[in-house]
């Protein structure tokens, strides 16, 4: 997991059931940099033991993930959920010309299939 955050979610994140689900995570807050330093990219490729490279991305696209994260090589995804649009998120990506899905269950699908067709 990959975050701009404030120190709250830092702070409560090891109590949340979420928490032991996730392999790695980089948090801005701990890091003083934010979305899209590649050097994030790199730090949470770095911390699940892989190149960028071997790594799918997915985000809403806020703070210009996408295209920070396709810089540094890694294979980016736009996850449009159903609320999407109703979400104000800083520096959002909504012309991202890249593949998208709308629910995280289909992340198997682009896994198996390889770059989503949308």
């Amino acid at each position: 997991m990959l975050s701009d955050c404030t120190v709250e979610l830092a702070e409560t994140w090891p109590s949340l059931p979420l928490s032991r689900l996730v392999d790695a995570v980089v948090l801005s807050c701990e890091t003083g940099r934010r979305k899209p330093d590649p050097e994030l990219f790199h730090l949470i490729a770095q911390r699940l033991g892989v190149t960028p490279q071997e790594c799918l991305y997915i985000g809403d696209g806020g703070g210009r993930e996408l295209t920070g994260a396709s810089a540094c090589g890694m294979r980016a995804v736009m996850l449009r959920a159903g609320d999407w649009w109703d979400n104000d998120v800083h520096s959002r990506e909504d012309d991202w010309p890249g593949p998208w899905i709308s629910s995280l269950t289909e992340t198997l699908d682009l896994v198996a299939d390889g770059p989503a067709g949308r």
